[in-house]
């Protein structure tokens, strides 16, 4: 009885293993964008400055449109203290400014997930 009962047991393992080869593959990881940046030409479409009453806080929020992405980009920068103001306080509509620009691109498609401005030279 015990003989029989290994027997069956065996067999079952044995023919269990036999059927169809599929093996378990597991889906390649999603795709992560990759950085790139490039110092780009932009003119500035909007300037809007922003001073507190004793001098400490300047605030400066800055539209610029890039003609080589064909787009526009906000830029805001804050200062707290006298000896210092944010950059580009002393910028004015139709300047021509250097900005760099990060891009995050997916490589096998090309496509663009996001684009902002770095800083302002």
């Amino acid at each position: 009885m015990k003989k029989l009962l290994t027997l069956l047991l065996l067999c079952s393992c044995l023919l269990s293993g036999c059927g169809e080869g599929t093996s378990y593959q597991a889906p390649p990881p999603p795709e992560s964008p990759h950085l790139y940046w490039k110092d780009v030409e932009m003119t500035v479409l909007e300037v809007s400055k922003y001073k507190s009453m004793n001098g400490q806080r300047r605030e400066i929020y800055i539209i610029l449109y890039s003609p080589d992405y064909g787009c526009s980009f906000d830029f805001e920068d804050i200062s707290i203290g006298l000896a210092r103001r944010p950059m580009g306080w002393n910028y004015e509509v139709g300047d021509t400014v250097v900005a760099e620009v990060y891009s995050w691109v997916y490589d096998s498609t090309g496509e663009v997930e996001d684009r902002i401005i770095n800083q302002i030279y």
